[in-house]
């Protein structure tokens, strides 16, 4: 099974765009292996009438709007999770895995559609904290994927 997260912020910006393109996309794919979409509950009003009947959508509370009750959540429940529905390969579009992943058999995949971290990293949104944590992951990702 492969699983997708998908649950991101409410305030308008590139990361919300992105999830509600990506979950509209997913409408129209078809899978060979049982797909898991963790979702925003938000991001699932729109589309409710077009949602993909060969996945399952594991919908969200509006808690998890707040970007440090997300991270707690993505860090230290959602690998229990992932284990919990036989997961075995999750993909994270956002510029954030889990990172005690590494200590299970599931695999991760990061997509990463950013530069700024290297590049301007003061133009991050964001403070500096969880901008340091992103770039720290993200360097994290690539190093352990690549030698993987």
């Amino acid at each position: 099974m492969i699983a997708i997260d998908l649950v991101g912020t409410t305030i308008n910006s590139g990361t919300k765009t992105y999830n509600k393109n990506f979950l509209k996309q997913l409408n129209y794919k078809s899978f060979e292996e049982k797909t898991l979409v963790f979702v925003s509950k938000s991001y699932l009003i729109d589309e409710k009438k077009n949602l993909n009947n060969n996945i399952k959508y594991i919908v969200k509370s509006g808690i998890l709007n707040n970007s440090l009750i997300r991270l707690f959540w993505m860090q230290f429940i959602l690998p229990f999770e992932l284990k919990y529905y036989g997961v075995k390969i999750f993909f994270s579009p956002m510029n954030y895995a889990p990172l005690f992943l590494r200590f299970t058999k599931i695999k991760s995949v990061l997509a990463i559609h950013t530069v700024l971290p290297w590049l301007y990293f003061n133009f991050l949104p964001g403070n500096y904290l969880k901008n340091l944590l992103i770039k720290k992951n993200l360097e994290r990702e690539e190093v352990s994927n690549f030698l993987n």
